[in-house]
């Protein structure tokens, strides 16, 4: 079963390498790379804060299939979102970071012998 630190370093593993395959410029940006993987490394928990770990069954809905849809797409469509500014720009990458970690820990929590609810 993935522990906290097995999970953070996943949601890193998982940043680095969508930002690295989604990089559009010739020079990568190493420090934007850094700040997100070690974003994406403290939120690597939130499922678990959400609904916190107190007994073998507190896979609720914030731990489901369903919910891991749901912030799928809301990954997606903060992907595909052309922010103007400065500020959105920011709000942007910290949605998909936070996306991408959130969706990180239930992958992995699928892969246990107790699984994700559907709901």
């Amino acid at each position: 079963m993935p522990d906290a630190t097995t999970h953070r370093a996943g949601a890193a593993l998982a940043m680095t390498l969508l930002s690295v395959l989604t990089e559009k410029q010739d020079t990568p940006n190493v420090g934007q790379y850094t700040c997100a993987s070690s974003l994406a490394y403290l939120l690597g928990t939130l499922p678990d804060l959400i609904e916190p770990a107190s007994n073998p069954n507190h896979r609720q809905f914030f731990h489901s299939w369903i919910c891991l849809a749901l912030v799928g797409y809301g990954t997606y469509k903060a992907y595909r979102w052309q922010p103007e500014t400065k500020l959105h720009k920011l709000v942007k990458g910290l949605l998909i970071t936070g996306g991408i970690a959130y969706s990180t820990h239930l992958l992995m929590d699928s892969t246990t012998p107790k699984g994700l609810p559907a709901i």
